[in-house]
């Protein structure tokens, strides 16, 4: 991550040097924001070759407004490259607001049982 590392088994990793607090930080100040992004209409072929470049095994499929509509794993980038996004893509992962405190971003994740967010 750009900001700190969170995990959520064991509190924020980097945070404290960047002067964060678990208990006053937000998920917009700990977020990655060079997460690679596709749309519904990109051929499959085209993201990969993006992730592969990006070192990254995954994408988050987002609207023309970058709304997070789904997300593709390493499995659906190694799939056929002809094949849309739209196609092969996971509809409506996990999402956390970005103003969200990341306590209580590491509590939800606790309780639903979610090992990860794409681009973290």
């Amino acid at each position: 991550m750009t900001t700190c590392q969170v995990r959520w088994t064991g509190g924020l990793q980097g945070c404290h040097e960047k002067g964060l607090r678990l208990s006053s930080a937000t998920v917009v100040g700990a977020a990655n924001k060079d997460t690679l992004t596709c749309t519904l209409d990109e051929r499959l072929g085209d993201v990969a070759a993006r992730a592969k470049a990006a070192n990254t095994d995954a994408c988050i499929v987002v609207s023309p407004d970058h709304i997070v509509l789904g997300r593709l794993r390493s499995k659906a980038l190694a799939g056929n490259p002809s094949a849309l996004v739209e196609d092969v893509m996971e509809s409506g992962p996990t999402t956390i607001r970005p103003n969200t405190l990341l306590n209580e971003t590491i509590e939800l994740l606790r309780s639903k049982s979610v090992g990860s967010i794409p681009g973290h």
